[in-house]
């Protein structure tokens, strides 16, 4: 059969490009992590995680993470064996028994403060009463000897509870499983502070935020256990293992040496010392962080565990030159590779930032400290704070040929490039500001809405009337590319000559949150949240006219999930989905950039539509360097290559694949390649 050139499979996939195909969106590597709640092993193969995005499991005989349920507000996990629980704050109790498949709500709590569990006894309560169940959650009975209190905290070993309220001055502890309880002195300890017990042999330890106290019954009191801690360590789980006693906190993980009575700490490998929850099994501490999952076997270091979970927070996709930045809630990351991969840039002290600004002299970082800068690619920042605000909260920064702007809830402040020195240009709730020449155009918000500009460097300001709508209420977001200012408020609204006319994009099939824009040549992105459709992003080759919905395929475990960013370059399309790093295509964008990449006539792909072989003839070049994959119309890849030898054409068998429609990436040095195949 006559061999077909990527050239025809370009036009096959331009015609096809209206079908959403998952395997379409690929995760950047290198943006991984969660901020994990909580965690707990379910019949000691099943490790389950709560998060920002969700439940998600793990079965440890193949340590990859899978997603189950969307975050509601069920923040704790637990497990008795039989089943799963899930609560959180003025959350319902629900149950899984069948391993979190399926969840079912135990309508006798409409929202609950606290559970734990023993077997099949659970102790919960509520804010207006506490309960006791003996076959895990089926019936319940009130307990009645507690006065009215507020927040409640119930902790349960073998067959002790503890139970404490932050109004009371007594703690309660039973020693028959919550039957019946007597009353405990506090006498040595604040009872606001108490997270977690343990006991052993009569022996009563208490996890506190003030570190471990033990309790001492011949003197009726509470005294602190071991050594000196670093202050407000804050304990979250106590616990014993390998015949030691240990703990964790936002300080890490600590174990007691009975040889001289120190705590001795242990944070080699974590990546975020503030360690939320724990549990173990045989020689193995799994722990979750606010970076992610991790677990320890014996002595050995800590090890990461978040490979699939991604849910870092992105503040800024910034192009520049040859890098792709990522600013991060964990630091500065840059990628090399147009997004396919990022590292956490070799700053020095990154101060942390929603806004960065690059140009040919500095960096440019508005950050929640104020207004940093840096002369030397990000490698050290100084922050240059002389008259702005006290509590320097920099929303967002734009600068001009002279000035620098930056935007406060209090105003608008406007400084010299050099040197920097602010002044305040204008008064009212600012939450964004771009500028060019002697334009500057902002945003205000809550109780001064509106869209301004000022053609004086920011002396005076004229209210911005936009076709339509008049002067906004309300204008989400406001960002510019090189010959236009995008405004998104019921439409995509955007201006060629700084703020004089306004247009906006038809956009009348859809409505909601509109996030962010992008624009290259002829493809208009937009981005945001529906409220039919909870996210999307809608991409328009026709100015607008009409518009294709291209994030099928990207991740949605969010209850609201929301499209954040998007950027184009190098006919690569980045997004940021809410709570889910960032994601990257790029079988929409042909003809840009054309001549950063090699021919694309350089691969060949035969037969198509194919049978039981696939031929490939690989681009001439470090072919040992391409990533090869394939995937099928539900996203699954059943295929996957990286050439150790200098291999120019591969044969594939392809007698496994099911006849349909699959995609091909062949990823090599500064290019992708994708192709749409058919399988009879």
């Amino acid at each position: 059969m006559k061999s077909f050139t990527v050239i025809f499979l370009l036009v096959s996939l331009i015609f096809f490009q209206s079908a959403d195909i998952r395997a379409q969106w690929n995760p950047s590597v290198g943006l991984e992590g969660a901020n994990a709640w909580d965690v707990a092993l379910h019949n000691d193969s099943l490790l389950f995680i709560t998060t920002g995005n969700g439940l998600y499991r793990q079965n440890l005989s193949n340590y990859e993470w899978e997603f189950k349920s969307k975050a509601e507000c069920g923040t704790n996990i637990l497990s008795n064996g039989s089943y799963l629980f899930s609560y959180g704050p003025m959350c319902s109790l629900t149950r899984s028994g069948d391993n979190g498949e399926t969840w079912e709500e135990i309508d006798e709590f409409p929202w609950l403060y606290y559970i734990d569990i023993s077997g099949p006894v659970i102790i919960a309560c509520n804010g207006e009463g506490t309960y006791r169940s003996e076959d895990s959650g089926d019936n319940w009975t009130q307990l009645g000897q507690f006065p009215d209190y507020g927040y409640c905290n119930i902790l349960i070993c073998d067959s002790i509870v503890f139970f404490n309220d932050y109004a009371l001055d007594t703690l309660w502890i039973s020693v028959d499983l919550g039957i019946t309880f007597d009353g405990l002195t506090l006498n040595g300890l604040s009872s606001n502070r108490i997270s977690d017990f343990y006991t052993e042999e009569g022996e009563l330890f208490l996890g506190h935020h003030d570190g471990v106290f033990h309790y001492n019954v011949s003197e009726s009191k509470w005294s602190i256990f071991g050594d000196t801690l670093p202050a407000n360590t804050n304990v979250s789980k106590l616990f014993k293992y390998n015949d030691s006693l240990r703990f964790i906190s936002n300080k890490g993980y600590f174990a007691f040496n009975p040889a001289d009575s120190s705590w001795i700490i242990n944070n080699d490998g974590l990546e975020s010392v503030n360690m939320n929850s724990a549990d173990f099994h045989d020689s193995v501490i799994f722990a979750v962080t606010s970076k992610g999952p991790f677990f320890k076997e014996n002595n050995e270091p800590w090890q990461a565990d978040y490979q699939g979970l991604y849910q870092r927070q992105i503040n800024q996709i910034l192009p520049a030159d040859s890098l792709i930045f990522a600013l991060t809630e964990d630091g500065l990351y840059s990628s090399e590779d147009n997004g396919s991969s990022f590292e956490l840039y070799p700053t020095l002290n990154y101060p942390g930032g929603g806004q960065m600004i690059i140009t040919d002299s500095a960096y440019y970082l508005a950050t929640s400290q104020g207004f940093a800068v840096s002369i030397d690619k990000g490698l050290s920042w100084t922050f240059n704070n002389e008259g702005l605000p006290t509590y320097k909260n920099v929303n967002r920064i734009a600068i001009s040929d002279y000035y620098i702007y930056t935007v406060f809830v209090s105003g608008l402040y406007r400084s010299l490039i050099k040197p920097i020195e602010w002044t305040k240009v204008f008064s009212g709730n600012c939450s964004n500001v771009v500028a060019k020449d002697s334009i500057v155009i902002i945003i205000l918000d809550n109780g001064n809405e509106g869209l301004f500009r000022s053609a004086d460097y920011g002396i005076t300001f004229s209210p911005v009337s936009l076709p339509g709508i008049g002067v906004p209420n309300e204008v989400i977001r406001l960002s510019e590319t090189d010959d236009k200012v995008f405004v998104l408020a019921d439409k995509p609204y955007f201006t060629t000559d700084w703020g004089i006319t306004w247009s906006y994009y038809p956009f009348d099939d859809y409505f909601g949150w509109l996030e962010c824009i992008e624009e290259f040549d002829d493809i208009i992105l937009v981005g945001g949240l529906n409220p039919i459709f909870p996210q999307w992003l809608l991409m328009s080759e026709d100015q607008g006219n009409t518009w294709n919905d291209i994030s099928g395929g990207l991740p949605s475990e969010q209850s609201y999930p929301s499209i954040l960013q998007c950027i184009i370059t190098k006919n690569r399309i980045i997004a940021y989905p809410s709570g889910n790093s960032l994601w990257y295509r790029d079988d929409l964008i042909t003809g840009i950039h054309e001549n950063d990449k090699p021919e694309i006539t350089d691969l060949d792909i035969f037969p198509n539509p194919f049978d039981d072989i696939l031929n490939i003839s690989l681009p001439d070049g470090d072919s040992k360097s391409c990533l090869i994959t394939i995937f099928d119309v539900t996203g699954r890849l059943v295929y996957e290559d990286n050439p150790m030898s200098q291999r120019k054409k591969m044969e594939i068998s392809t007698s496994g694949f099911p006849s349909g429609i699959y995609i091909l990436n062949v990823q090599c040095p500064g290019t992708v390649y994708s192709a749409r195949l058919i399988k009879y």
